[in-house]
C-alpha cells in the first residue's frame, strides 16, 4: 500500500466505507444525544445554534464551569415544535407526558417563543413537570437550589412562570419596568432589578441565602430555611397567575454563581437571538 495523502484522507470524510474510519461528529456528544431525541431533525443551521449553546453552556466564557453540568433540568421551549420543546437537555426529565393530553393542549406553543396560558379559564394554566423536590432524585439541595426562567416578552399579568404552591417557592415574571419577586425555598420574598423586555430571572439559593437575578445581574438577597419539597410547575405557581407571554426556557439544578449566571444569561439570549426572540 503506497502513502496516505491529503486528498485520501479528506476523501475520507466522504466515503467512509473505502478507508474503515468512521468520520468525527462537529457537534458535542450533548447536542448529537438531543438531536437523535428529536422526532423532526432540525436542519444544519437549527443544529449549530442549539450546538453552540450546549458548547457556551458547558464552557463558561467568564466562570468557566459547566454550567449544564450544575442542571437538574434545562428545558428550552422556545423549539421548533411540541415535541422539541419537551425534551430535557440534560436527557432527565423529559414533558413527554404533557404532549398527550396534558397541559401542552391546554396552553399554547407557540414555536421558536415559548409555552403560554390559552386564556381559557377552565384550562389547566401550568405545565406539571412531574418533579416532586425532595422526592425525585437530584443532585440539588435545599442548601444548592436555584431555579430559572427565560421570558420571551414582559409579562403583563406579572404571571408565576416557574416554582410550587405547596410551600409557595416561585419566579414572578415581572411586567415592563418592573422587578421580578421571588422566594427560593424561604418565606422571605427577594427581588431582581427593574428592567423591560425579554428577561431571565434566577434565583439562587447557597447555604441560607438566597439571591434574586434578571439578565445576569444581582437584586436582593433574603434568609432561605426551608426544604426542599413540593411538586415543581412552569406556567404557574398553584393556578393563581398565569404566565400570559411566552415562557421561553426554564431549568433548575445546583446553586449558581454570580458569574455563572451571568454566563447562562448570555448563551440562553443569544440562541433566543437566533431564533428570533429580540432578547
Amino acid at each position: 500500500m503506497g502513502p496516505v495523502t491529503i486528498a485520501a484522507m479528506a476523501g475520507c470524510q466522504h466515503a467512509v466505507h473505502a478507508c474503515g474510519v468512521a468520520a468525527a461528529s462537529p457537534y458535542a456528544p450533548e447536542a448529537a444525544a438531543l438531536f437523535a431525541r428529536m422526532d423532526n431533525p432540525p436542519d444544519d443551521d437549527r443544529k449549530t445554534l442549539i450546538d453552540t449553546f450546549i458548547r457556551a453552556l458547558k464552557d463558561g466564557a467568564t466562570s468557566g464551569s459547566d454550567i449544564l453540568g450544575r442542571m437538574d433540568a434545562f428545558w428550552v421551549l422556545a423549539a421548533a415544535d411540541d415535541q422539541a420543546a419537551s425534551l430535557d437537555w440534560t436527557g432527565a426529565h423529559d414533558l413527554g407526558a404533557m404532549l398527550s393530553g396534558g397541559a401542552f393542549f391546554r396552553g399554547t406553543l407557540v414555536p421558536d417563543r415559548g409555552w403560554m396560558w390559552n386564556g381559557n379559564s377552565g384550562d389547566l394554566n401550568q405545565l406539571d413537570t412531574g418533579i416532586a423536590l425532595g422526592t425525585t432524585p437530584t443532585q440539588c439541595t435545599a442548601d444548592a437550589f436555584h431555579m430559572g426562567a427565560f421570558m420571551a416578552d414582559d409579562d403583563p399579568a406579572n404571571g408565576a412562570a416557574i416554582g410550587t404552591s405547596s410551600p409557595q417557592n416561585f419566579i414572578w415574571a415581572a411586567a415592563d419596568g418592573g422587578s421580578s419577586t421571588m422566594r427560593i425555598l424561604a418565606t422571605v420574598t427577594i427581588s431582581s432589578p427593574v428592567g423591560s423586555g425579554p428577561r431571565h430571572f434566577v434565583g439562587s439559593r447557597a447555604g441560607t441565602t438566597e439571591t434574586a437575578y434578571a439578565n445576569g445581574v444581582a437584586g436582593t438577597s433574603g434568609t432561605a430555611t426551608r426544604p426542599l419539597v413540593a411538586s415543581l410547575t412552569l406556567g404557574n405557581v398553584g393556578q393563581v397567575n398565569p404566565v400570559t407571554v411566552p415562557l421561553a426556557i426554564a431549568h433548575f439544578g445546583l446553586d449558581l454563581s454570580a458569574a455563572e449566571i451571568l454566563d447562562l444569561y448570555h448563551a440562553c439570549q443569544a440562541y433566543l437571538q437566533g431564533v428570533g426572540v429580540a432578547a
